[in-house]
């Protein structure tokens, strides 16, 4: 199983899906995906500092809501390397969303 957190309107409820072909190591995995809005309407995201404090508010929401996915996923839980993958990749995708989104 893998652990993926997306951004999408239904916050706090488990999304599962079937991935066909192989994905680390594991054929036709099933992925599991929670949501969680993070505020930064407070943050000017041409200033650095305000830039820095964005990236950590996201990967402090993407390190709960992993951790929440092991909690409430029992297949999940037990893989460190899977949870740093989930922190690592929800917050790149997270922050990649937040400025596509401002400046695309």
């Amino acid at each position: 199983s893998t652990e993926t957190v997306i951004v999408h309107p239904y916050y706090d409820e488990i999304e599962k899906h079937q991935v066909l072909g192989p994905i680390n190591g594991e054929r036709d995995a099933t992925e599991y995906t929670l949501s969680r809005p993070v505020s930064f309407s407070d943050l000017d995201l041409t200033s650095d500092d305000d830039y820095l404090e964005l990236r950590a508010r996201v990967r402090d929401a993407a390190r709960d809501m992993c951790f929440e996915l092991d909690a409430r996923v029992p297949q999940l839980r037990g893989d460190r390397d899977a949870d740093r993958e989930c922190i690592r990749t929800a917050t790149h995708n997270a922050m990649r969303a937040v400025l596509d989104h401002r400046y695309g």
